[in-house]
């Protein structure tokens, strides 16, 4: 027994599949003809199932709502399905690559069974006769036989399900992102975007791709979040998917094409909570090499993904992160025709078929912002509010919005600069010297960081330095710094970090580390202004790394446990010093003899401490980090230094007597294997000039990963 209701969903899911199924022949690789062919008769097949929908859900004609009749409407629509996710499976991008069999399937296969589901569905929106019984029973038995060898490949149910519980957390992680932006975002900005023209004839389709290009600190970021929130709330149906990168440099690596094309088609997959073909035999492979698939593999995937919408909407802020970003782009362009591409970024080289909009906040954005700035700043509201003072708050308005030059954050550095002075004549004075560049106010903020706090200079050179983000306890930690009197009372540290900084350092609400308030200021303190700022920054750190691992409890916490939790990972810093120490070593003069003693010390004690030979456990394998639980038990002093890459005190070692081919070790593993593993040109190049074996082959168990 078959309920209206339920054909009426199959019906409608029919109509999806076939259209699903004219996105794959309408990729243009098959021949006109056939797939053209194949196309008409689809939309003939659409506009039979949507026809049968409404006639069944009215019910005018008796006959079609006999029980006999919804029952072989069902069957037909479940072999019209068995056959549709066939040809999907052979016509998907990544599917069959020979035109001539592509060309062949498509003629002799599913040609003929597109014609008889069109002539079944037409047979029945006729009324009941013997003559449409008879042909109807003739054409279905043929059917029925094909769905027997259209069972298409067998699903893992359970497979499926990790899979969407991957996806899911992936794509969690740029909603929260997200919803992080809009908090933060001043509610009524932005909003000149809407009323653009250029805007408005992407968003109607005229063409493709807009790219949104505006100078650092513009307010790219946030427009971005402000446009995405619209998309989700104009176009709420499952059939639309709005889908968005946000390309952050505050990451512990890097990203590429893949990642992104890795965040792609998990918002993806997650709209649609199954997968398709492609998708589930690209996640398929990776659980079977234990490896990431190919770029051009996601994108098929996303290609297969995106033809069961009827429109997508991609928006990729901050593309400049992406070292090969043309690539990229060039592989969205591919996608299908209801793609519809925006992208932020700088500057933009030959836009081709697109267009673009420049990105500059304006003057009324600005007004609101300081405004909103100023009444949530108790230093400044409490200064330019009072009755006496109108004038100045006018003159402190209209002059941070003439110099930030439609940019958002000069506007935030100006007011983080002002907020510091407790005087208005102070204030009056500062107010005329305000910079009129983001590399000048980053100066100017810097200037007064290291003048007047000695804590805050040492946040912003450890996150500066940092290899990974620090967690507020880790900085509190590595800086010493203990509850300010602004903590005790109501105000964060978050707004006290962001106060004592200058307003160059903020805590990202999503990872809850500490970083730069925006990717420039970081570009800005890595050039020249470092050797300014911070001269002994490396060796402060350094010796802070090192001073914290040297004691006792944390040497023995560091030897290779198997896994286990060690006893130190109470504090995140201790974590971060056992696995970081050499990279912060290597960068300091060989000359700094306090760091010197400080890497002699750790390292014998490393060989003082070492358990006894009879219990060694290492893995068999140079590890692809070291840290608490990591450090192999039976290294010598000269493996480590290799490890990390520390051409200094290795020669120091070697003249004290260091062997240079030490391999006493569980899988005969020298120091030359150390350096080369991690890539340390110079180290492999000093071992060789200094008479390192080139032809030490270590145990076979450890061959495999070096």
């Amino acid at each position: 027994m078959v309920d209206v209701q339920t054909l009426r969903e199959q019906l409608t899911q029919a109509a999806q599949s076939a259209r699903i199924v004219v996105r794959c022949l309408n990729g243009g690789r098959d021949a006109q003809d056939s797939s053209q062919r194949a196309i008409m008769l689809l939309v003939d097949i659409q506009e039979f199932l949507y026809r049968l929908k409404d006639n069944i859900s009215w019910g005018g004609d008796k006959w079609l709502v006999e029980p006999a009749r919804l029952v072989a409407l069902a069957e037909l629509l479940a072999c019209f399905e068995s056959t549709a996710k066939s040809i999907e499976l052979y016509f998907q991008s990544g599917g069959v690559g020979v035109s001539y069999y592509r060309k062949n399937l498509l003629e002799r296969t599913f040609l003929p069974r597109l014609e008889q589901y069109k002539l079944l569905l037409l047979l029945s929106l006729q009324p009941n006769s013997g003559e449409r019984s008879s042909l109807d029973r003739k054409i279905r038995a043929t059917v029925t036989s094909w769905r027997e060898v259209e069972s298409g490949p067998k699903v893992d149910l359970q497979f499926e399900e990790n899979v969407l519980s991957i996806t899911s957390g992936q794509a969690s992680d740029h909603f929260i992102t997200l919803a992080d932006l809009c908090n933060r975002r001043l509610q009524g900005t932005g909003q000149w975007i809407f009323d653009h023209y250029q805007y408005r004839r992407w968003l109607m389709g005229s063409f493709k791709t807009l790219y949104c290009v505006g100078p650092a600190g513009a307010g790219k970021t946030f427009l971005s979040s402000l446009i995405i929130d619209s998309l989700q709330r104009t176009f709420t149906s499952s059939d639309v998917a709005t889908v968005f990168v946000f390309c952050q440099d505050e990451k512990e690596k890097e990203q590429t094409t893949r990642d992104l094309l890795q965040t792609i088609l998990a918002q993806l997959v997650y709209r649609k909570r199954s997968l398709s073909y492609a998708s589930s035999s690209l996640y398929y492979s990776e659980s079977l090499m234990q490896g990431n698939a190919s770029p051009k593999a996601y994108q098929n995937a996303i290609r297969t993904e995106v033809d069961r919408f009827s429109k997508v909407f991609l928006v990729i802020d901050g593309l400049d992160m992406l070292s090969d970003k043309e690539r990229f782009l060039s592989r969205l362009q591919k996608l299908p025709e209801q793609v519809q591409l925006l992208v932020t970024l700088r500057e933009v080289g030959q836009v081709g078929d697109a267009s673009y909009i420049t990105v500059l906040a304006p003057p009324e954005d600005l007004h609101l912002y300081a405004i909103s700035r100023i009444q949530n700043d108790s230093n400044l509201n409490s200064l330019l509010t009072d009755d006496s003072n109108l004038l100045l708050y006018d003159d402190v308005i209209d002059t941070v919005v003439e110099r930030s030059h439609g940019v958002f954050l000069l506007t935030k550095i100006h007011l983080d600069l002002l907020s510091r002075y407790a005087d208005t004549k102070a204030l009056e004075r500062a107010l005329f010297q305000l910079p009129h560049t983001l590399s000048e106010a980053y100066g100017e903020a810097m200037k007064q960081v290291v003048s007047a706090n000695p804590i805050a200079t040492r946040h912003v050179y450890w996150t500066l330095y940092a290899i990974r983000p620090l967690s507020v306890g880790e900085l509190k930690s590595a800086t010493n710094t203990g509850e300010t009197e602004e903590e005790n009372g109501s105000i964060s540290f978050e707004h006290s970090l962001q106060t004592q900084s200058g307003g160059i350092l903020t805590v990202d609400a999503v990872s809850g580390t500490v970083r730069f308030v925006h990717r420039t200021a970081r570009e800005y303190l890595s050039g020249a202004a470092a050797r300014v700022f911070f001269p002994t920054a490396q060796k402060d750190i350094a010796e802070t790394c090192l001073t914290a691992i040297t004691l006792d409890d944390i040497i023995d916490d560091c030897y290779y446990n198997g896994g286990t939790t060690p006893r130190s990972t109470g504090s995140g810093f201790l974590s971060y010093a056992a696995m970081y120490w050499g990279y912060h070593a290597r960068d300091v003069a060989e000359d700094e003899k306090a760091i010197q003693v400080l890497i002699k010390t750790f390292l014998n004690k490393l060989l003082w401490r070492r358990p006894p030979m009879q219990v060694l456990t290492n893995e068999p394998r140079i590890p692809s980090e070291l840290g608490l639980g990591k450090y192999p038990q039976d290294w010598t002093p000269l493996h480590f230094l290799s490890y990390f890459g520390i051409v200094g005190k290795s020669k120091r070692l070697l003249v004290q007597g260091a062997k240079i081919n030490a391999n006493d070790n569980s899988f005969k593993i020298t120091p030359l294997h150390c350096a080369a593993s991690r890539g340390h040109d110079e180290m492999a190049e000093f071992l060789l000039d200094s008479g390192a074996d080139g032809n030490a082959v270590p145990e076979m168990a450890a061959q495999r990963y070096i």
